[in-house]
C-alpha cells in the first residue's frame, strides 16, 4: 500500500473528487433547467447518441482490460503489458471517455468544455503526481517505460501481448459495480431529455 498512500498524500490527488464535483454538478444543474439545443430526433441527435454509445464501450474496454492487468496490485508492480504498453494511463483514458459519452448524451456544449477543464486537471496535477511517485519507486525501469508508452492516447503499434496474467477478482468485482453504474447513464439522459423536451418543465436557462 506504500504507492497509494503517497499519491494520496497529493493535493492534487485528494482534491480530484470535489474539483470534478465543483465542475460539472453544477453545470448538470443548468443543463437539466434548460432549454434543448438539439432537436429530438435529428440526425445531430442520433449521431451525438450513436458516438456517446461507442465511447461508453470504450469506456468499459480499457477500464475492465487495465483492471484485469493491475487491479490490487497496482502499488506493487510496473505493469507494462497488455493494455499498459499501448498507454500508460489506461484507466483515466476510459474514465475520460466515460466523461465525453455523458457529454453527447446530454447534448450540452457547457459540460464539454467544462468537462475537457476538468480531464486537463487530471492530466497537468493528478496523473504527474502519479507518475512522480512511480519514478521515485522503479527509478530506471520507469523512464525506461515513459519513453517507449505514450501518458495518454494509445500506440497500439507497441502493443505487446502477454500470454499469462494474475487477475485479483476482488478488483474486477469492484470495477465491474462501477460499470453497471455507468450503464444508467443513458438511461438518465434520455429522461432528462425526456423533461427538457417537455413545456411543463421550467427552463431557466438558455445554454449552447
Amino acid at each position: 500500500m506504500e504507492l497509494m498512500q503517497k499519491v494520496s498524500h497529493s493535493r492534487s490527488f485528494r482534491l480530484r473528487g470535489t474539483v470534478g464535483a465543483f465542475l460539472l454538478l453544477p453545470a448538470c444543474v443548468a443543463v437539466l433547467f434548460s432549454s434543448p439545443t438539439v432537436r429530438a430526433g435529428s440526425l445531430l441527435d442520433w449521431a451525438c447518441h450513436t458516438c456517446g454509445w461507442f465511447l461508453l464501450a470504450v469506456y468499459a474496454t480499457f477500464r475492465m482490460w487495465a483492471t484485469i492487468y493491475v487491479g490490487g496490485r497496482k502499488d506493487r508492480i510496473l505493469q507494462t503489458e497488455g493494455v499498459y504498453s499501448a498507454t500508460r494511463n489506461p484507466l483515466y483514458l476510459g474514465s475520460a471517455c466515460l466523461a465525453l459519452a455523458a457529454v453527447l448524451f446530454f447534448e450540452s456544449a457547457l459540460l464539454l468544455l467544462l468537462t475537457g477543464v476538468l480531464v486537463a486537471f487530471y492530466f497537468r496535477t493528478v496523473i504527474r503526481s502519479e507518475e512522480d511517485v512511480l519514478r521515485h519507486r522503479f527509478g530506471a525501469a520507469f523512464d525506461d517505460y515513459t519513453r517507449a508508452t505514450p501518458r495518454f492516447i494509445p500506440s497500439f503499434s507497441r502493443y505487446r501481448r502477454t500470454t499469462e496474467v494474475t487477475v485479483n477478482f476482488d478488483a474486477l468485482r469492484r470495477e465491474a459495480h462501477r460499470l453497471w453504474g455507468a450503464a444508467a447513464l443513458p438511461i438518465v439522459a434520455e429522461l432528462v431529455a425526456l423533461l427538457r423536451n417537455n413545456e411543463h418543465w421550467p427552463h431557466w436557462f438558455q445554454l449552447v
